[in-house]
């Protein structure tokens, strides 16, 4: 059942998904995303919205890499779409792509995840890497809820192995493709 007064892909906590915008579908390694991200978002602050001649190795071949994903915060801790906030600034092929793409992806986690597990996800990842990982590992979530109920009960020791096994939870999606 989908709770319309939380937001999946944006829940808080500096947890954001972009899973469906290809977020993790690059060969690059953190400094190199934090570096692209940033960029994009400065590019569309400053009124340029897509570099048509960026392209970087996919981990999943023909999957999404979209040219708007970028931080969304002054931050730089959060991930989005950004140009979804600026609609009526899109050009026709824009809203096009928008509409065309984005809308048409389908989310497992949106449709059977509660509020608590998904809240519960974005307390404990606090993050754009390892929060989708987790919301689309529906099992693994679940299983972390039933075992600590509150994120605030695990030990560092006890969240180094549950980012170790998200590695390599992403690592057997991609080996997969």
């Amino acid at each position: 059942m989908i709770d319309l007064s939380l937001n999946i892909c944006r829940p808080g906590f500096n947890a954001t998904c972009s899973l469906c915008c290809g977020s993790h579908n690059y060969s690059l390694t953190p400094g190199e995303y934090n570096q692209l991200f940033k960029l994009r978002s400065i590019r569309i602050k400053n009124g340029f919205f897509v570099n048509e001649t960026e392209k970087f190795q996919e981990v999943v071949p023909g999957a999404m890499q979209c040219k708007y994903v970028g931080y969304t915060d002054r931050g730089k801790n959060e991930i989005g779409c950004l140009i979804h906030e600026s609609e009526p600034k899109m050009t026709s092929s824009e809203k096009e792509f928008f509409r065309k793409v984005c809308s048409t992806f389908y989310c497992k986690g949106r449709d059977v995840l509660t509020k608590k597990e998904i809240l519960f996800a974005a307390e404990l990842t606090r993050d754009w890497f390892y929060y989708p990982i987790l919301i689309t590992e529906i099992n693994y979530l679940r299983k972390l809820v039933n075992i600590y109920d509150n994120p605030s009960k695990i030990t560092d020791n006890e969240m180094k192995k549950i980012k170790d096994d998200l590695i390599v939870i992403l690592n057997c999606y991609i080996n997969e493709s």
